[in-house]
Protein backbone atom coordinates (compact mmCIF):
# COMPACT_ATOMS: atom_id res chain seq x y z
CA UNK A 1 0.00 0.00 0.00
CA UNK A 2 1.01 3.64 -0.22
CA UNK A 3 1.42 3.72 3.56
CA UNK A 4 3.85 0.83 3.41
CA UNK A 5 5.80 2.51 0.60
CA UNK A 6 6.28 5.61 2.70
CA UNK A 7 7.55 3.56 5.65
CA UNK A 8 10.47 2.12 3.69
CA UNK A 9 13.64 2.11 5.76
CA UNK A 10 15.50 4.00 3.03
CA UNK A 11 13.67 7.23 3.85
CA UNK A 12 14.91 7.12 7.43
CA UNK A 13 18.42 6.12 6.38
CA UNK A 14 18.59 9.06 3.99
CA UNK A 15 16.98 11.47 6.45
CA UNK A 16 14.29 12.56 4.01
CA UNK A 17 10.56 13.14 4.43
CA UNK A 18 8.59 10.43 2.59
CA UNK A 19 5.91 13.05 1.91
CA UNK A 20 8.50 15.57 0.73
CA UNK A 21 9.60 16.67 -2.70
CA UNK A 22 12.43 15.75 -5.06
CA UNK A 23 13.00 12.30 -3.58
CA UNK A 24 13.21 9.21 -5.74
CA UNK A 25 14.41 5.82 -4.49
CA UNK A 26 15.10 3.07 -7.00
CA UNK A 27 15.70 -0.59 -6.25
CA UNK A 28 18.84 -1.96 -7.96
CA UNK A 29 17.27 -5.44 -8.13
CA UNK A 30 13.70 -4.64 -9.19
CA UNK A 31 14.15 -5.80 -12.79
CA UNK A 32 15.61 -9.14 -11.63
CA UNK A 33 12.71 -9.61 -9.23
CA UNK A 34 10.12 -8.87 -11.91
CA UNK A 35 11.81 -11.27 -14.33
CA UNK A 36 11.88 -13.98 -11.65
CA UNK A 37 8.21 -13.57 -10.79
CA UNK A 38 7.19 -13.25 -14.44
CA UNK A 39 8.96 -16.52 -15.30
CA UNK A 40 7.16 -18.30 -12.47
CA UNK A 41 3.76 -16.91 -13.45
CA UNK A 42 4.42 -17.74 -17.08
CA UNK A 43 5.14 -21.38 -16.27
CA UNK A 44 1.89 -21.58 -14.31
CA UNK A 45 0.00 -20.09 -17.26
CA UNK A 46 -1.53 -17.38 -15.11
CA UNK A 47 -3.86 -14.88 -16.75
CA UNK A 48 -5.12 -11.51 -15.68
CA UNK A 49 -3.88 -7.92 -15.69
CA UNK A 50 -0.85 -6.31 -14.05
CA UNK A 51 -1.27 -2.60 -13.32
CA UNK A 52 2.02 -0.80 -13.82
CA UNK A 53 1.85 0.78 -11.21
CA UNK A 54 -0.81 1.48 -8.56
CA UNK A 55 1.17 3.00 -5.68
CA UNK A 56 4.11 4.63 -7.47
CA UNK A 57 4.80 5.91 -10.98
CA UNK A 58 7.03 3.45 -12.84
CA UNK A 59 7.92 6.10 -15.42
CA UNK A 60 9.72 8.58 -13.20
CA UNK A 61 12.62 10.42 -14.89
CA UNK A 62 15.31 8.49 -13.00
CA UNK A 63 13.61 5.15 -13.57
CA UNK A 64 13.26 5.83 -17.29
CA UNK A 65 16.91 6.91 -17.54
CA UNK A 66 17.96 3.50 -16.18
CA UNK A 67 15.61 1.63 -18.51
CA UNK A 68 13.73 0.09 -15.60
CA UNK A 69 10.10 0.35 -16.76
CA UNK A 70 10.85 -0.94 -20.25
CA UNK A 71 12.80 -3.90 -18.91
CA UNK A 72 10.00 -4.78 -16.48
CA UNK A 73 7.35 -4.43 -19.20
CA UNK A 74 9.40 -6.66 -21.51
CA UNK A 75 9.59 -9.33 -18.80
CA UNK A 76 5.86 -9.28 -18.10
CA UNK A 77 4.83 -9.29 -21.75
CA UNK A 78 7.49 -11.71 -22.95
CA UNK A 79 7.45 -14.27 -20.14
CA UNK A 80 3.75 -14.38 -19.25
CA UNK A 81 0.31 -14.29 -20.80
CA UNK A 82 -0.69 -11.42 -18.52
CA UNK A 83 -2.03 -8.15 -19.86
CA UNK A 84 -0.42 -4.86 -18.84
CA UNK A 85 -2.25 -1.74 -17.71
CA UNK A 86 0.03 1.31 -17.70
CA UNK A 87 -0.74 4.11 -15.22
CA UNK A 88 1.58 7.11 -15.27
CA UNK A 89 1.80 10.87 -15.43
CA UNK A 90 4.84 10.83 -17.68
CA UNK A 91 4.51 10.93 -21.48
CA UNK A 92 8.00 9.37 -21.59
CA UNK A 93 6.05 6.11 -21.79
CA UNK A 94 5.60 6.98 -25.48
CA UNK A 95 9.14 5.67 -25.94
CA UNK A 96 7.87 2.19 -25.10
CA UNK A 97 4.91 2.21 -27.49
CA UNK A 98 6.98 0.25 -30.00
CA UNK A 99 7.35 -2.52 -27.43
CA UNK A 100 3.63 -2.49 -26.62
CA UNK A 101 2.76 -2.77 -30.31
CA UNK A 102 4.53 -6.14 -30.46
CA UNK A 103 1.83 -7.51 -28.16
CA UNK A 104 -1.45 -6.47 -29.81
CA UNK A 105 -4.36 -6.04 -27.43
CA UNK A 106 -2.37 -6.82 -24.30
CA UNK A 107 -1.40 -3.29 -23.22
CA UNK A 108 -3.75 -0.49 -22.13
CA UNK A 109 -2.34 3.00 -21.53
CA UNK A 110 -3.65 5.55 -19.04
CA UNK A 111 -2.44 8.90 -17.72
CA UNK A 112 -3.46 10.12 -14.28
CA UNK A 113 -5.03 13.51 -14.88
CA UNK A 114 -7.52 15.06 -12.44
CA UNK A 115 -7.45 18.60 -13.80
CA UNK A 116 -7.15 20.40 -17.10
CA UNK A 117 -5.82 23.55 -15.40
CA UNK A 118 -2.06 23.68 -16.09
CA UNK A 119 -1.37 26.25 -13.37
CA UNK A 120 -3.25 24.25 -10.74
CA UNK A 121 -1.61 20.99 -11.83
CA UNK A 122 1.86 22.54 -11.59
CA UNK A 123 1.17 23.31 -7.92
CA UNK A 124 -0.65 20.19 -6.68
CA UNK A 125 1.40 17.78 -8.84
CA UNK A 126 4.78 19.38 -8.32
CA UNK A 127 7.49 18.07 -10.62
CA UNK A 128 5.19 16.12 -12.92
CA UNK A 129 4.82 16.61 -16.70
CA UNK A 130 2.27 19.04 -18.06
CA UNK A 131 -1.35 18.18 -18.77
CA UNK A 132 -0.62 19.07 -22.39
CA UNK A 133 2.11 16.42 -22.46
CA UNK A 134 -0.19 13.77 -21.04
CA UNK A 135 -2.89 14.57 -23.60
CA UNK A 136 -0.23 14.22 -26.29
CA UNK A 137 0.71 10.84 -24.81
CA UNK A 138 -2.90 9.75 -25.24
CA UNK A 139 -2.96 11.02 -28.81
CA UNK A 140 0.20 9.09 -29.63
CA UNK A 141 -1.26 5.96 -28.03
CA UNK A 142 -4.31 6.19 -30.25
CA UNK A 143 -2.11 6.68 -33.32
CA UNK A 144 -0.11 3.59 -32.31
CA UNK A 145 -3.29 1.52 -32.13
CA UNK A 146 -3.01 0.96 -28.38
CA UNK A 147 -5.93 0.55 -26.01
CA UNK A 148 -6.53 3.45 -23.62
CA UNK A 149 -8.46 4.23 -20.45
CA UNK A 150 -9.05 7.40 -18.44
CA UNK A 151 -7.77 8.00 -14.93
CA UNK A 152 -9.64 11.08 -13.69
CA UNK A 153 -7.84 11.10 -10.39
CA UNK A 154 -7.86 12.95 -8.16
CA UNK A 155 -10.36 15.60 -9.21
CA UNK A 156 -10.71 18.68 -7.03
CA UNK A 157 -13.33 20.93 -5.42
CA UNK A 158 -13.71 24.29 -7.12
CA UNK A 159 -13.08 22.81 -10.55
CA UNK A 160 -15.32 19.75 -10.50
CA UNK A 161 -18.61 20.39 -8.77
CA UNK A 162 -21.40 19.96 -11.31
CA UNK A 163 -22.29 17.73 -14.21
CA UNK A 164 -21.23 20.52 -16.57
CA UNK A 165 -17.79 20.61 -14.94
CA UNK A 166 -17.24 16.92 -15.57
CA UNK A 167 -18.53 17.15 -19.14
CA UNK A 168 -15.66 19.54 -19.92
CA UNK A 169 -13.15 16.85 -18.97
CA UNK A 170 -14.92 14.17 -20.98
CA UNK A 171 -15.26 16.48 -23.99
CA UNK A 172 -11.53 17.21 -23.90
CA UNK A 173 -10.59 13.53 -23.80
CA UNK A 174 -13.35 11.97 -25.94
CA UNK A 175 -11.10 11.69 -29.01
CA UNK A 176 -8.86 9.14 -27.29
CA UNK A 177 -11.48 6.38 -27.22
CA UNK A 178 -11.20 5.32 -23.58
CA UNK A 179 -12.46 1.81 -22.89
CA UNK A 180 -13.39 2.86 -19.37
CA UNK A 181 -12.75 5.69 -16.91
CA UNK A 182 -11.75 5.60 -13.25
CA UNK A 183 -12.41 8.67 -11.09
CA UNK A 184 -11.59 9.53 -7.48
CA UNK A 185 -11.59 12.46 -5.07
CA UNK A 186 -8.36 13.35 -3.19
CA UNK A 187 -7.49 10.90 -0.42
CA UNK A 188 -6.91 11.86 3.20
CA UNK A 189 -3.65 9.96 3.66
CA UNK A 190 -1.06 11.64 5.86
CA UNK A 191 -0.58 15.40 5.45
CA UNK A 192 -1.70 15.38 1.79
CA UNK A 193 -4.43 18.00 2.09
CA UNK A 194 -2.46 20.22 4.46
CA UNK A 195 0.57 20.19 2.17
CA UNK A 196 -1.60 20.83 -0.87
CA UNK A 197 -3.36 23.75 0.80
CA UNK A 198 -0.03 25.30 1.81
CA UNK A 199 1.34 24.92 -1.72
CA UNK A 200 -1.73 26.57 -3.22
CA UNK A 201 -1.46 29.51 -0.82
CA UNK A 202 2.20 29.94 -1.64
CA UNK A 203 1.24 30.02 -5.31
CA UNK A 204 -1.32 32.78 -4.72
CA UNK A 205 -4.34 30.47 -5.07
CA UNK A 206 -5.93 31.12 -1.67
CA UNK A 207 -9.50 30.38 -2.79
CA UNK A 208 -8.57 26.92 -4.04
CA UNK A 209 -6.48 26.38 -0.89
CA UNK A 210 -9.49 27.02 1.35
CA UNK A 211 -11.60 24.48 -0.54
CA UNK A 212 -8.89 21.83 -0.15
CA UNK A 213 -8.22 22.58 3.51
CA UNK A 214 -11.89 22.22 4.48
CA UNK A 215 -11.90 18.63 3.19
CA UNK A 216 -10.11 17.19 6.25
CA UNK A 217 -11.33 14.11 8.17
CA UNK A 218 -13.84 16.24 10.12
CA UNK A 219 -14.59 18.53 7.20
CA UNK A 220 -16.42 18.39 3.89
CA UNK A 221 -14.66 15.41 2.29
CA UNK A 222 -17.60 13.01 2.57
CA UNK A 223 -20.10 15.61 1.38
CA UNK A 224 -17.92 16.54 -1.59
CA UNK A 225 -17.28 12.90 -2.47
CA UNK A 226 -21.01 12.15 -2.50
CA UNK A 227 -22.00 15.36 -4.34
CA UNK A 228 -19.32 15.05 -6.99
CA UNK A 229 -19.91 11.34 -7.54
CA UNK A 230 -23.59 11.96 -8.20
CA UNK A 231 -22.70 14.77 -10.61
CA UNK A 232 -20.17 12.52 -12.35
CA UNK A 233 -22.68 9.72 -12.80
Amino acid sequence: SGAVNRKQKAFKDLGVDPFGRDVEILSPVIVDLVRRDAARMGKRGERGTVTFCTTVDAYTPASVSHGIPRACAEAILGLTQLDLRILTKNPAVVGDYDLFQRYPGRVTVGFSMGTLDEKFAAVVEYGTPSIRGRLEGYRRAKEAGLRTYGMFCPYWPGEHETEADFIKWFDRTAEFGFERVWAEVPNLRGPNLVNTGNALRDAGMADRARLVETMGPKGSWSAYARRSTLALL
